[in-house]
């Protein structure tokens, strides 16, 4: 796969850069075979992708149940969507967003969003993150915490956000992606994805505030 870098204009006038992919010869020859529905193709694509597809549905609707049905229904679109493939980016990045898609639709389609009322977090902060109001401390990080008890309040917290907090902080903080690959997934520009973010994890760092307070 080539890269080709193109610069546009953002909200703010000032250029960016944009990474594009020009497909080789190796995935050509896979989405020709997976559009011929050639079985051997689509199982070297289940291997290398089937994980990465799990782990993020996973993540975004919390049950290992809807998780394995995402990623079924992910691969099978995928076949069916192959005439809408342009080739901007890599097959993996597509499937990783058609991924993506799919687990937000069965999320919202099961009515499993757990969300409660979340003040907006940017009233209980100053501008450095701060509390205004004083709160119960706790102890440790949410990634040194061993007990799987908090573990498992931590996830129901970040399940519990409104859901374009839930996604944006899944992408940057679960799954490593960079602000300019959750932009153009979501189609969002980048100031917006920093702001959900920063809203989000100040969402997250009130609630665990209040639920490990000593």
């Amino acid at each position: 796969m080539l890269l080709f870098v193109t610069w546009t204009l953002g909200e703010d006038g000032e250029a960016r850069p944009r990474i594009e992919a020009q497909l080789g010869a190796e995935e050509r020859e896979l989405l020709t075979r997976l559009a011929a529905r050639d079985e051997s193709a689509l199982q070297a694509l289940l291997a290398a992708h089937e994980g990465r597809i799990y782990q993020l549905a996973l993540k975004i609707t919390g049950s290992p149940e809807d998780a394995e049905e995402v990623t079924q229904d992910t691969f099978l679109r995928l076949l069916d969507s192959l005439a809408q493939f342009e080739g901007r980016a890599s097959l993996g990045t597509w499937l990783y967003k058609l991924g993506l898609n799919m687990a937000l639709m069965r999320r919202r389609k099961l009515g499993r969003r757990r969300e409660q009322a979340w003040e907006d977090p940017l009233l209980a902060f100053d501008e450095t993150g701060h509390h205004l109001h004083p709160v119960g401390r706790w102890q440790g990080t949410v990634l040194d915490i061993e007990s799987e008890q908090v573990r498992r309040e931590v996830r129901e917290a970040i399940a519990e956000l409104p859901e374009d907090y839930h996604t944006v902080l899944v992408l940057a903080d679960l799954e490593g992606r960079s602000r300019q690959e959750i932009a153009d997934m979501l189609e969002l520009t980048i100031p917006a994805v920093k702001s959900r973010l920063h809203r989000a994890r100040l969402m997250l760092r009130a609630r665990l505030a209040r639920d490990f307070e000593d």
